[in-house]
């Protein structure tokens, strides 16, 4: 049995103990949508004050005098978002009226450059057998083509749930998998029970590396079933810049691979590498960007399916760091069930909000050493 496949759940108890308790006192608030938000609970507070907050009454005998309180009123500015960018909508702009779909996209350096990767609202890097796998979520945004795509796991049923039950895009998977998929509340687009002509070979990168499809057909596939996404996280106010200390470049190994992200104050974003090497969108010719970088300390656990898959425990906690604006914070991450987005927590337990735009999550494991931050 390899290394990675040797490593328990027992790196994810541990971090938990010492990080979910903590994390429970932040606070914060997501966009109000069908299904639970990112957690961000925290225990209520009490601010009344007979001097500050109750205002006495008083009774005045003059007839030629009325003193009349003015009435107090709040009126909240309610932001109308992308559920997973978190940006806000221009006037006459609507949320596009369709499901999350994941793509599943190979990473092997035979498949790069990858089409699509920044068109899509969140990418999740989780490290499988051998290097890492993409599943990248669009939905206010297309990519055709899109790819190449490749098999699917089983850590992608409890990671990708809080999206509720978005399109599944992926070539397939040993019998297991594929039974897991069917059994989810995944709208499962395998590519056995789909149309013909909505997957195909393309490229010069020989198979597998060259499994692609278009955004456009996969959500033409889109039924009763499918969902309509919530918000993964929370997200600053338009023109709140984030707290936190330097972090304007993030070094992390992701299994096989050394990735690094770099802030560029001229786009406002992060520019992701690959073992030193410049990382391209196939279909812009543009580096890979985002406007955040979240790295989660997630435990691997061998899959209950296949025992030489790696599969990322993304239920619980442990640490976390988030990348915005030349910004980081460390902290830590929280979720206690799939149905819920990420809750992120400062180390003093307030919630951190990210920027609006694109975000990439690294679903790093702690045997692989904590990131290097500056």
């Amino acid at each position: 049995m390899s290394t990675r496949t040797r490593r328990s759940a027992l790196v994810a108890l541990t971090l938990v103990g010492g990080l979910v308790a903590a994390a429970c006192n932040g606070s914060g608030e997501a966009a109000n949508t069908e299904a639970p938000p990112p957690t961000t609970e925290q225990p209520p507070t009490t601010t009344e004050s007979p001097a500050t907050t109750r205002a006495s009454t008083t009774t005045t005998e003059a007839p030629t005098t009325t003193t009349t309180a003015a009435p107090t009123t709040t009126t909240e500015l309610i932001i109308q978002r992308m559920p997973l960018t978190g940006v806000p909508l221009e006037f006459g702009q609507t949320v596009p009226d369709r499901p999350a779909l994941v793509v599943k996209i190979d990473n092997n350096p035979r498949a790069r450059p990858q089409s699509g990767l920044n068109a899509a609202d969140l990418v999740f890097e989780e490290i499988v057998e051998y290097g890492t796998r993409f599943a990248a979520v669009f939905h206010s945004g297309d990519a055709n083509p899109v790819g190449p795509i490749r098999s699917g796991r089983t850590q992608d049923i409890d990671l990708l749930g809080g999206l509720q039950r978005p399109l599944f895009a992926w070539s397939g998977g040993n019998p297991g998998v594929t039974q897991a998929i069917a059994d989810s509340d995944f709208v499962d687009l395998n590519p056995s029970g789909v149309p013909g002509g909505t997957y195909g070979r393309q490229g010069n990168n020989g198979s597998p590396h060259n499994y692609y499809s278009y955004t456009d057909k996969l959500f033409a596939l889109a039924n009763e079933e499918a969902g309509r996404p919530v918000p993964m996280f929370s997200y600053l106010d338009p023109g709140v810049l984030p707290a936190g200390g330097p972090g304007g470049f993030a070094e992390i190994q992701m299994d096989t691979d050394r990735v690094s992200w770099e802030y560029d104050p001229g786009s406002d974003a992060y520019w992701r590498s690959t073992n030193g090497d410049v990382h391209e969108d196939g279909n812009s010719g543009e580096q890979v960007n985002a406007a955040n970088v979240v790295i989660l300390e997630t435990a691997y656990r061998p899959s209950y399916v296949d025992s030489h898959s790696p599969e990322a425990v993304t239920i619980g906690g442990g640490p976390a760091w988030v990348l915005s604006g030349g910004t980081v914070r460390a902290g830590s991450w929280l979720r206690n069930s799939r149905e819920e987005g990420i809750g992120l927590f400062a180390e003093d337990g307030s919630v951190i909000e990210l920027l609006p735009g694109r975000t990439w999550v690294e679903l790093a494991d702690p045997v692989d050493g904590p990131p290097a931050i500056s």
